[in-house]
């Protein structure tokens, strides 16, 4: 199945139970559950850690009612809404209640009611509201049945909890009001004992004492929530902590896989129940992601308009809300003419068609979703993007209608109060899910369970039965109910009593119910077992059937009438017919239905548990029917089967809106049609009667525009004022000059003394701060001008529209723009299309545009530069040329240098600088900046001569450059490492006056770093000395010249920590950070890495990435993976390089399977891997030596389109051939269109490793011939070593000697290394020596090691002994020369120098590096070590291996029992030669292998002289070819040879 992973079998019923199905899980969670973030472990920290991350985002809003109407939304920030929790929690600890204790919450969703949870959750109290749609009584019980202490209450339904006293009171001591509390409520409750606040009085309580948080933990209660129990008494569901972060961990890892994650920037209408679990978690969510709820105004009919309002992103509804939008909108297509009847169906056909041949929903018909379905998305707010349908299943035709026309993902969800909520949800853009609830969620197991009376069958093809859920999400048992937790709960697994079918593609289906109880369409419970003991009271019943589902939102019944009763009544009323026919009888049914009407009244039972229509059934229930059982219990399966029809009657009769028992009106087919929003109105769950809230908090008056209307204040003629003209004047000169605050004061002069201003001093200050970009004192302007009572003109209005638009206010923006009707002109339409533009809506802004030219304005240039920008994105290509089509027409195109600008700037941000030197050369304006934005983007996109030479052109037409200028310029000079010209342009940049300007002196810092010979910052550091002042870009920019230059990290490390003396003048930005941090990966300092990481974690800078990046990059350089991933986990904003660097992390910590997995991450996010993700994931394969890991590599590369880059074709190269496949590298060579010195040097080492010596010259020839590039110092290391093992020493003499004389490369230890591995192998150890002692340098340890590694081989102890201490000298710490020369000793027998050596080891807590082979079989890794006998063959391994020596030995194998290193017998030294790990894995290859494949087996050592020539006789004897990679070359060894020679 695609979305599900097997994790356990499936087994056949027994004594004990019915069989089960195999249990699956989500196939995101196949390696495990997704965790939660780093410090998520309870509730309060989902609240704390978003306050931290997003103080001033919007959390909670309400709708304030100003005179009567309902104005915008006004919103408590994280940090002002975390203030009043605090409060709020002091104050609960005051009245006595502490961690573990019970608070009620007893209201409507409101922001209260949020803070009270977060309030509770902040001091480990349980959470337990209260919800009285459970039953009469049902507050009552949930006081008692939890010992709630504390209950706030919404000031509407305080009287309904004094109903409780005094049965309450027992456990109840405070009451607090969301709102005011009245005389006579304090008074009555006070009888009792207890005491009542208000809200604002409550929050005093908190002010005299401090309380501290106490350490809640994961596995803490934070809520008993009550659900309905089968008995009618609710049950409390006790949820965990880690219930809710685990369930937000796994809707994040399925958010973000859908590409439909949640941001800061969503928003969410709380309506639904915050009593029931579904909304609750939905908060919790949003609260996690800082996005903003808000709150609808507690009445159904008003919901629509809090939709508009409020505009959610999110819109989460119960399938009676969405059945009832869909009943509005088909009435509303139905009542339409025929033309747009014609157009909506051809417009739904289509989009449908192509949603089901699999186009995602925003692609399947975008022209139609702007033009047809647009307005069904306005109807919801406009800006919907996901709706979410819980609680109950939503019927497939509603289901699909919506998905087509919402132009939002629609999907399905089941989950009970038991699991979070949250279990399965269908996955968007998947067509074939219609009617299903999706897949599980990935944090839980599932499976079904069969249900044998019933007839499901978990086992069968189409796998039904009982929905059975474990995993950490499920609650933690049923408060004081452990024997209802035990019915429920069996051996780790919960069962839901749902009946389930499994779906082809691993979606679930829920087709039935175990228990008898079940959900209406409304989300309600009906336990409809104790509803037929209830109207089994009526004396005229002898027996009832009572059915619904989660489609309709009412009850229907089959009703055995009692037969005396019924004749009795007929006989009453006149009415006559045998008892069959009184059945039938309207008025009989009218009769019983009244008595069970009568029952359910007085049994106070609620709306959705009445009987709405009945069938009376003169035959009594039977088992010859076969619907009741032996114990007269009755089977609903059979009876729905056998009564369906009769259902289907009683439900269409109900649906149409008739009494079933009336005969229908002459003019029934003419009924009434609703609109969308009495849809709504009616679609509603009522959790209790709902009252409009009235109150708010002081802290919301912030936003003028919310208090007032732009154009709602009462007219006034102004007269002029004698002393109006000096004032105004001030007031203008002063806010012209940019002295706004100055203005302000003039303005507070001008009203004290009673002189009233003109529309043009407000317009002055709203131009300056405009100019400014300062919000706050706009807004104070805004607030003055509406208290002054003018008529607002459109000149000012405009202005707001600027101020607002300008400053990123975009829904403050709309909303003037809105009120202007018909008032608008192009300057308001152009204000909100470029704030659009600016604000990243670049479709929004194009719409407009649109909008606009069809209301008859003709755009100006400003408008047209503000769509021009709208049109950047590549997808906007076509808008863009059609915009270029009618600026040319208009006439702007050659004449209006900031129209030029504009097209010059869409072309050069898409990278088509030829279409944006067409517009630059068509202009007939031109002017420095036109010029400069040119050169700009010439240098930012690689053509560093052509900036150069437009630079030119521009001093030679006559223009003066500016500071960008001569910025931009200097920055292509770096591009190109120019240096002459680099200086020239500092020598122009002195003449002009600008070398002390930062921007310019920050390109010339860059400039010398990157252009200096030998990446001196000489010139780079006098540059920055000389600079009067100093910001953070000089700072930023020569540390990262120090950085980037290349071994002068310490030098950047001093200028950090000078920057940071400079006493808090300067801050490091990010881009410091950035720098400074990989100083730190290069010094290998991670002590000053992590202090720079806590600096960085207090900057609030840890989550941008270009922080983030060289976080990863600085402990994966460290071998610190689990730090690198909790630093990459933490960023919000992931791109390529992020992956990138973690990815590389991996593979240079060869952990191949993670960084393979993180590109199936990649893929999923839509990032996508760039060239160097390949690079280092075949980086990682090529170091354990996954081949097939690698073909496979190969292939995604090239459909990636990577095929022709130089850096995957390289690492093509060297994972082809470090992987043994030196044909396939040679072959990938060969392809490569393009090659470097880098290409070259990758197959000159893969010959070389494979002990090709001939291609490997051979090739070097040819790179020399072609010219590609000089060859460089790995170049000739590669040489070298080919040459070192071939043994050809004049050859290698003569590269050495050539090395610096052909081509300037000075040796390095690595070539003298190379050199003395050459003579060493060749036997001439002590020319080798003389070789070392002649050095022009000191040689280092790797020459000695190498020196060591040919005494060892050759044994030579006098000289090892002189060799080794040398080495010890320079690397003490290193355990090489100790092993090197132990095993020297043993060699010559010397067993008391071996124990001496091996005991200083000790002594020095110095190891050997254990010998390791690996082999890769199907995308798994394989180890061996000496003697290794975990693996799961290992008596197969042994058995092959026993056979295989006794093969060898006759066919004259000897075992060199000389090379085992330790002093025990010759029987045990052959049996130790036996183990060694490389013939373990030969012979794990040739169990698992056939021919003509070859055996790749991989060591981390030097191959074993022993295992050599083992291999070689085993290759031999059975026909196989075997690879050995070892440390230092590979041995392809065949038919008893080896590509070595015995050379190695």
């Amino acid at each position: 199945m695609k979305y599900l992973v097997e994790v356990g079998n499936g087994r056949e019923g027994d004594g004990a139970g019915p069989s089960v199905g195999p249990a699956y899980r989500n196939v995101l969670a196949k390696d495990g559950f997704p965790s939660p973030a780093p410090g998520l472990e309870t509730c309060w920290d989902v609240f704390r850690m978003s306050v931290e991350r997003n103080p001033n985002n919007r959390m909670l809003g309400r709708r304030e009612t100003v005179d009567g109407k309902a104005g915008e939304y006004v919103w408590l920030t994280y940090k002002e809404a975390y203030d009043i929790v605090i409060e709020l929690g002091a104050s609960i600890r005051s009245r006595g209640v502490g961690q573990g204790g019970r608070c009620g919450i007893y209201g409507v969703n409101c922001p209260e009611w949020i803070m009270i949870m977060e309030a509770c959750n902040a001091h480990g109290i349980y959470c337990v509201p209260l919800y009285d749609t459970l039953g009469a009584g049902a507050i009552e019980f949930i006081i008692c049945h939890a010992e709630i202490e504390i209950v706030f209450v919404e000031e509407k339904k305080i009287m309904e909890v004094l109903k409780t006293f005094p049965n309450t009171v027992k456990y109840l001591r405070t009451l607090v009001s969301f709102g005011k509390v009245t005389t006579e409520q304090k008074e009555e409750v006070e009888k009792f004992g207890l005491t009542i606040y208000s809200w604002n009085d409550f929050l005093l309580l908190g002010n005299s004492e401090q309380f501290g948080l106490p350490v809640n933990k994961k596995s803490d209660i934070c809520t008993i929530m009550y659900t309905s129990g089968t008995t009618g008494d609710p049950k409390g569901v006790m949820v965990s902590n880690d219930s809710i972060v685990t369930f937000i961990a796994g809707a994040n890892c399925l958010l973000g896989n859908a590409k439909a994650e949640l941001h800061d920037n969503d928003v969410y209408l709380s309506y639904l129940p915050l009593a029931h679990m579904f909304d609750r978690v939905i908060e919790e969510l949003f609260i996690l992601h800082g996005a903003s709820i808000g709150f609808w105004r507690g009445d159904i009919k008003l919901l629509v308009e809090d939709l508009g309002a409020l505009k959610p992103t999110i819109f989460c509804a119960v399938p009676r809300v969405l059945d009832r939008i869909y009943s509005g909108l088909q009435n509303k297509i139905s009542s339409g003419g025929f033309l747009k009847k014609t157009l909506f169906n051809f417009a739904y056909k289509s989009k449908l068609s192509n949603m089901s041949k699999g186009h995602k929903q925003e692609e399947a018909a975008p022209i139609f979703d702007k033009i047809v379905f647009s307005k069904v998305k306005q109807g919801l707010g406009g800006n919907v993007r996901i709706i979410l349908s819980g609680a109950a299943p939503l019927a497939t035709h509603v289901e699909t209608f919506l998905r087509v026309v919402s132009c939002a993902h629609v999907i399905q969800g089941y989950g009970l109060t038991e699991t979070c909520a949250g279990t399965f949800v269908s996955v968007p853009n998947e067509f074939s899910m219609l009617g299903t609830v999706g897949p599980p969620v990935p944090n839980v197991d599932v499976r079904l369970e069969s249900v044998p009376e019933m007839g499901y069958d978990a086992l069968s093809t189409t796998p039904r039965g009982e929905v059975c859920i474990r995993g950490s999400t499920l609650f933690s048992g049923y408060y004081k109910r452990e024997d209802l937790t035990k019915e429920v709960m069996i051996d780790g697994w919960f069962h839901t009593g749902d009946i389930g079918e499994w779906q082809p593609d691993g979606s679930l289906k829920i087709i039935d119910r175990k228990k008898n109880i079940f959900k209406l369409s409304q989300g309600e419970y009906v336990a409809v077992e104790n509803l037929e003991n209830i109207y089994g009271l009526v004396p005229a019943i002898d027996s009832i059937w009572i059915y619904g589902n989660s489609f309709e939102s009412f009850l229907v019944a089959v009703v055995n009438p009692n037969q005396q009763a019924l004749e009795r009544w007929a006989e009453e009323t006149g009415v006559t017919g045998d008892f069959t026919a009184l059945c039938e009888n309207p008025k009989a049914k009218e009769y019983i239905l009244e008595e069970i009407t009568k029952v359910a009244k007085s049994k106070k039972m609620k709306g959705f548990e009445m009987i709405r229509a009945l069938h009376l059934e003169p035959i009594p229930f039977d088992m010859d029917r076969d619907l009741l059982t032996p114990t007269y219990k009755k089977k609903r399966p059979q009876l729905l089967k056998y009564y369906q029809s009769v259902v289907n009657s009683l439900r269409m009769m109900k649906t149409v809106g008739r009494d079933p028992y009336k005969a229908a009106p002459k003019n029934a087919s003419r009924l009434p049609k609703l609109d969308s929003a009495a849809m709504l109105v009616c679609a509603l769950p009522l959790p209790a009667k709902i009252y409009p809230q009235n109150h708010s908090h002081p802290s919301r008056q912030r936003n003028p525009t919310v208090a007032a209307s732009v154009t709602s204040c009462p007219p006034r003629i102004p007269t002029k004022h004698p002393f109006l003209e000096p004032l105004k004047h001030r007031l203008i000169r002063l806010a012209d000059a940019g002295r706004v605050d100055d203005a302000l004061s003039t303005l507070d002069l001008m009203s004290d003394r009673g002189v009233p201003a003109d529309l043009v001093s407000y317009s002055v200050l709203l131009r300056s701060c405009i100019r400014s970009r300062n919000l706050v004192r706009g807004r104070l302007v805004h607030r003055r001008l509406l208290d002054s009572g003018l008529r607002l003109d459109s000149l000012v209005t405009n202005s707001l529209i600027a101020l607002y638009s300008k400053c990123g206010e975009w829904e403050v923006a709309c909303s003037i723009f809105e009120e202007m009707g018909s008032r608008r002109d192009v300057v308001s339409w152009t204000a909100l299309i470029s704030c659009a533009a600016q604000n990243g809506m670049e479709e929004k802004a194009i719409l407009l545009f649109c909008e606009m030219i069809h209301t008859g304005i003709i755009p100006n240039e400003y408008s047209f530069c503000g769509v021009i920008q709208a049109c950047s994105k590549s997808e906007h290509d076509w808008v863009g040329r059609v915009v270029l089509g009618f600026v040319i027409k208009m006439g702007f195109f050659r004449w209006d240098a900031s129209v030029g600008c504009a097209l010059i700037d869409m072309f050069g941000r898409r990278q088509d600088l030829s279409s944006a030197r067409k517009v630059f050369d068509g202009m007939r304006e031109r002017n420095t900046v036109v010029w400069t934005l040119l050169i700009t983007r010439y240098g930012q996109h690689g053509r560093g001569r052509d900036a150069i030479g437009l630079f030119l052109d521009m001093l030679h037409d006559g223009f003066e450059p500016d500071r960008f200028t001569i910025s931009s310029v200097i920055s292509a000079c770096s591009g190109l490492e120019s240096l002459e010209f680099g200086r020239q342009m500092h020598s122009l940049a002195i003449r002009y006056g600008l070398s002390s300007d930062a921007c310019v002196g920050c390109s010339l810092i860059d400039m010398y770093a990157k252009c200096t010979s030998g990446r001196s910052m000489e010139d780079s550091r006098k540059v920055f000395d000389r600079m009067s002042e100093h910001n953070v870009m000089s700072w930023t920019a020569v540390i990262s010249g120090y950085v980037q230059s290349g071994g002068h990290d310490e030098a950047a490390m001093e200028l950090f920590r000078k920057m940071m003396m400079e006493g808090g003048r300067v801050r490091p930005n990010h881009f410091t950070y950035s720098s400074i941090l990989k100083a730190c990966a290069n010094l290998s300092d991670l002590q000053l890495g992590e202090q720079i990481h806590a600096q960085v974690t207090k900057s609030s800078l840890a989550y941008v990435n270009f922080v983030g990046n060289s976080l990863v990059t600085m402990y994966a350089r460290a071998g610190r993976m689990e730090e690198a991933r909790r630093a990459f986990s933490l960023l919000y904003e992931k791109n390529v390089v992020s992956y990138n660097a973690i990815v590389d992390g991996y593979a240079k910590n060869s952990d191949c399977e993670e960084a393979l997995e993180l590109l199936y991450q990649i893929e999923g996010t839509g990032v996508g891997a760039s060239a160097f993700t390949f690079a280092s994931l075949l980086s990682a394969a090529a170091s354990v030596g996954m081949m097939s890991k690698g073909q496979q590599l190969h292939a995604q590369m090239l459909k990636a389109g990577f095929g022709s880059d130089v850096g995957v074709g390289n690492s093509l190269v060297s994972m082809y051939s470090r992987c043994g496949g030196i044909d396939d590298a040679y072959r990938a060579f060969g392809e490569m269109g393009d090659r470097n010195v880098v290409s070259w040097t990758a197959m000159i080492t893969g010959f070389a490793k494979h002990g090709d010596a001939a291609r490997a010259l051979g090739l070097f020839h040819d790179m020399v011939a072609t010219g590609v590039g000089r060859p460089n110092a790995v170049t000739y290391v590669a040489l070298l070593s080919a040459c070192s093992h071939a043994g050809l020493i004049e050859e290698g003499w003569e590269h050495f000697r050539a090395m610096q004389r052909d081509h300037g490369v000075s040796p390095t230890m690595e070539h003298y290394a190379c050199m003395v591995d050459l003579l060493g192998r060749s036997g001439r150890v002590e020319e080798a020596f003389g070789f070392v002692k002649s050095l022009p340098a000191e040689a280092d340890a790797l020459v000695w090691k190498t020196l060591l590694g040919a005494c060892r081989v050759h044994g030579d102890i006098g000289l090892g002994e002189i060799v080794a201490k040398n080495i010890l000298e320079l690397a003490p710490e290193d355990p090489a020369p100790y092993v090197l020369l132990s095993n020297l000793y043993a060699e010559a027998g010397r067993w008391e120098d071996v124990a001496m050596i091996r005991r200083g080891m000790r002594e020095r807590r110095l190891s050997k590096e254990a010998g390791l082979s690996w082999v890769e079989m199907e995308n798994s890794i394989h180890k061996f070590h000496v003697g290794d006998t975990s693996h799961p063959q290992a008596r197969e391994i042994y058995a092959k291996l026993d056979e295989l020596f006794a093969d060898i030995k006759e066919m004259g194998y000897v075992p060199n029992t000389n090379l085992v290193l330790h002093d025990v017998e010759e029987e045990m030294k052959e049996q130790y030669l036996l183990q060694h790990s490389e013939k373990i894995a030969v012979a794990f290859g040739l169990i698992n292998t056939s021919a003509p494949k070859p055996i790749r087996v991989f060591k981390n050592l030097r191959v074993c002289g022993d295992c050599h020539d083992a291999i070689k006789y085993i290759s031999k004897a059975t026909g196989r070819e075997v690879i050995l990679r070892d440390s230092n070359r590979f041995h392809h060894i065949c038919n008893g040879e080896c590509s070595c020679g015995e050379y190695w």
